[in-house]
């Protein structure tokens, strides 16, 4: 489960000291970087790191939408890769700290997107002997929705991740993880519109820095009125796990599954745990759908709380 850390000055040592951490990951979209829970949070965090930790900043090209090259940042020294090679740059940019035994991985997902996020957990995954953490900091506030907007690209599932044996003429669950972004999910039932209203679900985060949040996303998501109330699902955005649960059952019920997750990063840890809890072969019965948003502005400003979520080893 995920532990909060507060009060937030005390917490970045009491960050460092879990584990002697030998790589940190992080995003590097020049927007989020000058937010305070994302740049600010790792320059404070980093000096209570040991000396010889590796910093891997890695960011995508995406003015090729879903198809940029992964850039991996170690010092300046850089390696690209695509993404069915990112395994292979992020070994080689990564290579020292990954030579060690246990290897101790915190990885930012305040900063880090998406995909990135699929591949370091997949990429992980074949490894014993490894701690992997998910360090996510929440900020004092969000600025007002109308100040700043997301720059969305198409729609598509993540390269590396991809389900060819979706029909969309039949019948399965489309689950929504929603944040508190207008208008996102309707983009998706454009492309999709043959897609049912009783096929579609509803995960609302109620992350508690967020005031009313279940009211804000229900308000940012007017379209959820269509939904019958056992369609909704209202689960607190430091919860993952319970996402985890939700799609698990609506998976065992149809066999097959949508995942749209426009929510807080919390929310997608759940979606992770739950797609990698599957084989291979009931991988290719999910399909994860995205539309790989970049931010023209910093969202939020100040720090309130670090959380630190568990994803692999002890």
């Amino acid at each position: 489960m995920l532990e909060p850390y507060d009060p937030v000055e005390q917490s970045y040592q009491r960050v460092a000291e879990l584990h002697p951490w030998s790589l940190l990951l992080t995003g590097n979209q020049e927007t989020l970087q000058a937010e305070d829970r994302c740049g600010g949070t790792i320059r404070k965090l980093s000096r209570h790191l040991p000396a010889n930790h590796q910093h891997v900043k890695i960011a995508r090209q995406r003015d090729r939408g879903a198809d940029g090259r992964f850039i991996f940042d170690r010092d300046g020294k850089t390696e690209e890769a695509s993404a069915q090679d990112f395994h292979g740059g992020f070994e080689k940019i990564a290579e020292q700290a990954l030579s060690q035994r246990p290897v101790n991985v915190l990885m930012d997902i305040t900063s880090l997107e998406l995909d990135a996020i699929l591949h370091i957990q997949h990429f992980f995954n074949q490894f014993d002997n490894i701690n992997l953490y998910a360090l996510y900091t929440s900020p004092n506030e969000y600025r007002d929705r109308d100040d700043y907007k997301l720059r969305l690209n198409e729609i598509a599932q993540p390269p590396g991740y991809i389900s060819l044996r979706m029909d969309e003429s039949s019948s399965y669950p489309h689950v929504f993880l929603l944040g508190f972004d207008n208008g996102r999910a309707l983009r998706f039932f454009d492309l999709f519109d043959e897609w049912k209203d009783h096929e579609k679900y509803a995960i609302i985060s109620d992350p508690p820095y967020v005031p009313a949040g279940v009211k804000t996303a229900r308000e940012a998501n007017s379209w959820i009125e269509i939904l019958k109330p056992e369609q909704i699902f209202k689960i607190s955005g430091f919860e993952p796990l319970r996402v985890c649960e939700k799609l698990r059952e609506l998976y065992q019920s149809e066999g097959r599954l949508d995942i749209i997750p426009l929510g807080p990063k919390l929310m997608l840890l759940g979606a992770t745990r739950f797609y990698f809890s599957l084989n291979e072969k009931e991988r290719n019965n999910v399909r994860i759908l995205y539309d790989f948003p970049q931010s023209t502005m910093g969202a939020t400003s100040g720090v309130l709380k670090h959380y630190l979520f568990p994803c692999s080893g002890s």
